[in-house]
């Protein structure tokens, strides 16, 4: 498993707490994890599959999901971006 803590999730804060629920707000194709939980915790994690799919929901925009990714040495839809700074 593939794990980030890419600047302590800034690049989620950054697209907004409305990318955050757009993307929870859809159960995760991956680990199953059911709308509105992350898929995984402490800290909260949710697999970049999540945003992407938000994305091709028309959910969050292509630019959200630009900042989201934006300094991932790896981008894969298995890799846990890390949802807000602890």
């Amino acid at each position: 498993m593939v794990t980030t803590k890419v600047r302590h999730g800034e690049p989620v804060q950054a697209a907004g707490l409305h990318a955050l629920e757009a993307a929870r707000g859809l159960p995760c194709s991956l680990c199953y994890a059911p709308a509105g939980a992350p898929c995984r915790s402490d800290p909260d994690r949710d697999h970049l599959g999540r945003y992407c799919e938000a994305e091709a929901n028309g959910k969050i925009t292509r630019p959200q999901l630009a900042v989201i990714v934006d300094g991932l040495a790896v981008i894969a839809v298995r890799l846990l971006v890390e949802a807000a700074a602890r």
